[in-house]
């Protein structure tokens, strides 16, 4: 008959107490939630042209440090972001305004060259 000894030579991995070291589910989520939250910001900088002109001025100066100390800097930088978003479009709204002007005034100018014969609306616009 073989003996059993009393205590086991092999550790416990887990007693019981603790959970298995894995990331739960939440953290996972809140990391994904992150990274799609940076990666909108990050959209949002480089549509706007004025923020590319920034961030292409900081990556010439940055490109001589090292990579690993180059990190994005999102989180002080999203309320500027907001600004900067909403003043460019401000500034593509006014353009917008602009070129519904200046297409009605052409409409208007096409209309009134249309009842003139070809001769005359050539030389209309030759000469404007």
């Amino acid at each position: 008959m073989a003996i059993k000894p009393e205590c086991s030579t092999v550790p416990a991995c887990n007693s019981g107490r603790h959970k298995p070291s894995e990331a739960s589910p939440r953290r996972t989520i809140e990391k994904r939630h992150d990274t799609q939250f940076n990666d909108t910001f990050t959209e949002l900088r480089d549509s706007i042209s004025s923020m590319r002109v920034v961030m292409a001025k900081e990556g010439e100066e940055s490109a001589m440090k090292d990579p690993q100390e180059v990190t994005p800097k999102l989180i002080g930088d999203e309320e500027a972001i907001i600004c900067m978003a909403r003043e460019y479009i401000a500034l593509l709204e006014e353009r917008n305004r602009s070129l519904v002007e200046e297409h009605t005034v052409a409409a208007r100018d096409w209309q009134s060259v249309d009842g003139l014969d070809l001769l005359k609306a050539a030389k209309l616009l030759k000469f404007n």
